[in-house]
């Protein structure tokens, strides 16, 4: 009987520990992203004031993280707390704009990658760490 007893403890006491560890992750992921988004955004704001683009339609909404411009050209930025993950306000913005550049800050290495949106506009993400998002705009020149 204190076998069964001792068994079942074990048990309860690891799915316990389990489920504390899963819930414990998601706030460690949920902390982080909000963390890095206001970091980005507060390294920009050190330049100038730091512009978000929202689209509220009735079927859907998007936003944007950032805006900036560069050479007059608005670029817009954002910020993700993986190296990848949906970018569907971005494609949003990008099948309204003229531009052919958008930017991802996540914690991924430099590169340039062409991307097509879902209704077959064709332009180049830029992909930046996040350290870099206090030099964004002269990055952005370049590749203009």
């Amino acid at each position: 009987m204190y076998e069964t007893f001792h068994l079942l403890s074990v048990i309860k006491r690891n799915i316990f520990l389990l489920i504390t560890d899963f819930v414990l992750n998601i706030l460690l992921f949920v902390t982080k992203y909000a963390y890095i988004k206001q970091n980005c955004r507060r390294r920009k704001c050190t330049i100038d004031p730091v512009p978000i683009w929202t689209r509220e339609v009735k079927s859907s909404s998007a936003e944007v993280d950032i805006l900036i411009q560069v050479s007059g050209t608005i670029i817009p930025v954002e910020v993700k707390s993986g190296a990848t993950g949906s970018l569907k306000s971005l494609h949003k913005f990008m099948d309204e704009s003229k531009n052919d550049l958008a930017i991802r800050l996540c914690g991924n290495t430099k590169n340039l990658e062409s991307v097509t949106s879902p209704s077959g506009k064709k332009f180049r993400l830029l992909n930046l760490p996040y350290y870099m998002a206090g030099t964004i705009s002269e990055i952005a020149e370049r590749y203009l």
